[in-house]
């Protein structure tokens, strides 16, 4: 990419498809989005994104928000409604709070190709999405 091109513009529906392409090789296959600890951890990695190799010849064309008492992101949401429809993923319980990414390993590889991110730039952005996620697991209460 040269600098007079600028940077790439990366929509919600590509950021989320090469998230859930790259998680799926790292071999996780399904997540909870309950409470707001899969938005939280969204939002953190949005955050970081400029921070990841290659993050900082990205463009986020899109915004995250949690919602200030609940948490989640309407961005989110609309994601991953977007990314079901497009048999990304799946919701598998009838409360919609469970997620499954639907692609096997050489769809994931496809999808990641063909995305115009530089090389590496979604396996950092799982790698920092499982760290975020699995920090803000909720204790166990003892009784």
């Amino acid at each position: 990419m040269s600098a007079e091109s600028g940077p790439i513009r990366v929509t919600a529906n590509e950021f989320f498809l090469g998230l859930f392409s790259a998680l799926r090789l790292r071999g996780q296959d399904a997540f909870s989005i309950r409470a707001d600890r899969f938005d939280a951890a969204i939002k953190e990695i949005y955050d970081k994104a400029g921070e990841i190799p290659g993050g900082k010849d990205l463009s986020l064309g899109f915004r995250i928000r949690p919602h200030e008492i609940y948490g989640d992101s309407r961005t989110v949401r609309r994601a991953l409604t977007a990314a079901a429809q497009r048999r990304v993923i799946s919701f598998d319980n009838p409360e919609y709070l469970d997620i499954r990414i639907q692609l096997d390993e050489a769809d994931a590889e496809r999808k990641l190709e063909r995305l115009r991110v530089p090389d590496g730039f979604f396996d950092g952005l799982a790698a920092e999405f499982l760290r975020a996620y699995r920090d803000r697991r909720e204790p166990i209460k003892s009784c």
